[in-house]
């Protein structure tokens, strides 16, 4: 210790009777105005009473910490979960608390009764709606998945029905287009059949006056034969009268130079005759040809009249069928516009259908996890009540 620190003793002593009693002795230390101890001050007190009294509390309070250990032996079982637990104490302070513990633990047993009940109440309900909502979540999930697969296949079949519109469109506008087209070639047709039926008539009108012309080169060809004769005979009478002239004489010779002359005039007459019979031989063999080809051409036109008159009624045929295709198709073209806003319709009505059973899937599902979850707090809530012991054994 010290010397410059105040200090306090406790100092127990004996009274002739040998009761003991305790005084406090108390060290001051004196201070100059450098702070120097210069001495002590001692003091001396008799606290005597206040050691009975600390005494008497000591001895208290160590009955009460008996009391308490015996209250805590009573009820430590409460800590267990064992609600039928009571403590038997009944004096003292420490027998009030007991009490009022017992009637705490009484009445924790009285709410932990029905909660137990409440719990196994709900672990049974919730299992069996538990397993009953999940299995309508997984048909209604089921039922979406079909629903969604058998929108996809109406929205399929809708982009076929409207790809099969088009197409049926697309038929009409051609067979529509190939009629008309059909009606022209058809007119085009008959006004080619009254012009080749007016080139038959040409052709046979130039036949019959080429067959005229050839019957003229015929005679001609007499007229050359009547005309070499004359000449023939022209000639002769020219050499008789150059032999008459000649006999004659002098006399007559003039006679002679018409006798040349005439014989000169028979020569040309009969080389022109030649000429002319060459050039009509060359007519009526060309006159022949030309009649055999405008024959044949009229043959051939008569034959190509014939053709275009079956093609004609063939194109005729050829624009009823297309007439007939158009309105079928047209017909058609209808139904399936219709039947794409049919089948449109279905897929709204499927898809609003898919969207009802994905929402009620889908809170079937929240539903699901809430009572699973509600399932496990339950059965956490039960673990946790089932410590108590609430029934009295």
């Amino acid at each position: 210790m010290r010397l410059e620190q105040e200090c306090h003793v406790v100092i127990k002593n004996y009274r002739k009777d040998g009761t003991p009693f305790w005084s406090e002795l108390s060290m001051t230390p004196a201070r100059d105005i450098t702070g120097q101890v210069i001495n002590f001050i001692w003091v001396q007190s008799d606290i005597t009473s206040c050691r009975e009294i600390e005494e008497e509390l000591r001895l208290t309070k160590e009955f009460l910490q008996r009391q308490l250990m015996e209250l805590i032996d009573d009820v430590k079982e409460v800590a267990k979960g064992d609600l039928t637990a009571r403590s038997q104490m009944t004096t003292g302070q420490i027998g009030i608390v007991a009490d009022f513990f017992n009637d705490i633990i009484e009445s924790l047993r009285q709410r932990v009764i029905p909660v137990k009940q409440a719990i196994q109440y709900i672990n049974l309900s919730v299992g069996e709606n538990f397993d009953t909502i999940r299995q309508l979540a997984d048909e209604a999930f089921q039922q979406t998945e079909e629903m969604t697969r058998t929108l996809e296949s109406v929205d399929r079949m809708n982009l076929s029905i409207q790809e099969v519109a088009r197409n049926a469109y697309q038929a009409a506008e051609l067979a529509r287009t190939s009629a008309d087209t059909a009606f022209a070639a058809g007119e085009t047709m008959e006004l080619t059949a009254s012009r080749i039926f007016d080139l038959q008539k040409t052709v046979t009108e130039t036949a019959k006056k080429i067959k005229h012309f050839d019957t003229s080169s015929q005679e001609i060809s007499k007229f050359v034969t009547l005309i070499h004769e004359i000449a023939l005979q022209t000639n002769l009478l020219s050499i008789n009268a150059g032999l008459e002239a000649s006999r004659v004489g002098e006399e007559n010779q003039s006679f002679g130079v018409v006798a040349q002359q005439v014989s000169r005039l028979a020569a040309q007459l009969a080389q022109a005759t030649q000429e002319i019979e060459y050039i009509a031989q060359n007519i009526q063999s060309e006159t022949e040809v030309v009649v055999e080809a405008i024959e044949q051409g009229t043959a051939q036109v008569v034959e190509g009249a014939e053709l275009v008159k079956d093609i004609k009624q063939s194109m005729n045929k050829i624009v009823k069928v297309f007439c007939q295709i158009d309105e079928l198709v047209q017909s058609i073209s209808e139904t399936m516009v219709s039947q794409a806003q049919t089948s449109q319709a279905i897929a709204l009505l499927i898809k609003e259908r898919t969207e009802v059973s994905e929402h009620t899937a889908n809170s079937s599902r929240t539903m699901s996890t809430f009572l699973q979850q509600t399932v496990e707090v339950a059965q956490q809530l039960q673990a946790s009540v089932s410590v108590f012991q609430t029934d009295v054994g």
